[in-house]
């Protein structure tokens, strides 16, 4: 699960700067600490068999990574960007509930530090990786999945992979919403590999709220949407791999 919030932030902010008082702030939590950096160049390639010149290298900082739990393999992630915050839950994953008080106490430790002015757009994703029951090399698509119809029903196919992504917005919250549901090979000992990837967010740009309250009417309409896309997706056969 990532949730993140896309911040407009004050004039000559400088993500470095605050690296002290974030480790100050979420650093006993989030004991393993380092810096995501992009680097990015221009290289020249000449005609003839000379090596190629490297132009313009520029190496900037693109985050401020927290982690607990095992370093290599952390069960959990809070990052401050440039222009916001996420926060990363990873398996186990035991249900929104579980984290949203962490993710309130974190975004307050970023807004108190950063002072962003203006929030852009609030957004959460799942992604799910399950794997389904093989039945000899295939798999039945329409006993687990409710989309999409036009594969399905589709008589004399052995499945074997496919990819699917669609994209939608409610027409009252104006929430969008991403959905990529792929299968990709066979694992004759484990099953059929799926993500099921979802993605939501709420695009309409606001004040920074006062209060941890004002933010829990659009993480619910999140939710809700999400939650809606994910039953409306899988049959319960599939649902009850999950139970």
């Amino acid at each position: 699960m990532i949730f993140g919030i896309t911040c407009d932030m004050p004039v000559g902010f400088d993500l470095a700067v605050i690296g002290d008082q974030a480790k100050e702030a979420i650093g006993t939590s989030y004991p393993h600490f380092r810096k995501q950096m992009r680097s990015q160049a221009n290289v020249l390639m000449p005609k003839s068999q000379e090596k190629p010149e490297i132009q313009d290298f520029s190496c900037t900082l693109q985050a401020l990574q927290f982690s607990a739990g095992n370093k290599e393999k952390p069960e959990q992630i809070v990052q401050f960007h440039g222009d916001g915050f996420t926060f990363h839950r990873l398996a186990p994953y035991m249900g929104m509930d579980a984290y949203i008080e962490e993710i309130h106490r974190t975004w307050n430790a970023f807004a108190k530090i950063a002072k962003p002015v203006k929030i852009r757009k609030v957004e959460l994703r799942t992604i799910n990786r399950f794997f389904l029951p093989m039945e000899g090399n295939t798999f039945k698509v329409g006993e687990y999945f409710r989309q999409p119809r036009w594969f399905i029903d589709v008589e004399g196919l052995t499945h074997s992979k496919f990819f699917d992504n669609r994209e939608a917005y409610d027409d009252t919250t104006k929430n969008q919403v991403s959905a990529t549901l792929s299968v990709e090979g066979m694992d004759p000992e484990r099953g059929v590999p799926v993500i099921f990837d979802i993605d939501t967010l709420n695009p309409l740009a606001r004040d920074i709220p006062e209060s941890w309250e004002e933010m829990m009417p659009i993480i619910n309409s999140l939710r809700e949407l999400k939650n809606r896309v994910f039953y409306s997706t899988l049959t319960e056969s599939c649902l009850n791999l999950f139970r």
